[in-house]
């Protein structure tokens, strides 16, 4: 098919190059370089043209516009990038409702039992949670906090998050 037959079926088929491009599932530039000889359009595109074509004489007097007809063509032209961008943007924003524990997944820490007990299993369905008390020295009050301001971030649970610490674990503070 050449380029002139390329133009001849668009304008038969009443498109404009952008039109025509997305019937086909191209970009608009593409077909421009169709129509100028630059370019030939592969086997899946030409068969597609020629579908087309076949569609517009098929509709004779039947009385609906073909634009209708139509159906969308995907374009897989795409910035890969991007579309790995926006994948990862829905992962993460919807993590939480497949994996109970998806604030793990995010993060370098790897918590002790009694530590993914504590925020999962109590901390958690306590929502709004308004106070935390803790005072035993080295059970992990650090990691569960972090685990759970993590979670709670992910699945907008709330606006903001106060932390008070007392004086004798902050560097400098006195009593």
């Amino acid at each position: 098919m050449t380029a002139e037959d390329i133009k001849r079926v668009r304008i038969g088929l009443g498109l404009s190059q952008v039109e025509f491009a997305r019937a086909l599932g191209v970009a608009f530039t593409t077909v421009n370089r169709w129509e100028n000889g630059k370019a030939q359009p592969q086997s899946d595109r030409l068969a597609r043209i020629q579908e087309l074509a076949a569609t517009k004489e098929a509709q004779g007097s039947l009385g609906y516009e073909l634009k209708d007809a139509i159906p969308p063509a995907l374009s897989f032209e795409g910035d890969p990038e991007a579309i790995k961008l926006v994948v990862d943007a829905h992962r993460l924003r919807n993590g939480h409702q497949f994996n109970k524990a998806f604030g793990l997944e995010l993060s370098r820490v790897v918590p002790l039992p009694h530590q993914r007990v504590a925020v999962y299993e109590h901390m958690l369905p306590q929502n709004p949670l308004r106070f935390l008390l803790a005072d035993d020295a080295g059970a992990g009050k650090t990691i569960m906090t972090g685990l759970y301001i993590r979670e709670t971030t992910v699945r907008d649970f709330f606006d903001c998050t106060w932390l008070n610490s007392n004086s004798s674990t902050v560097p400098g503070c006195t009593k």
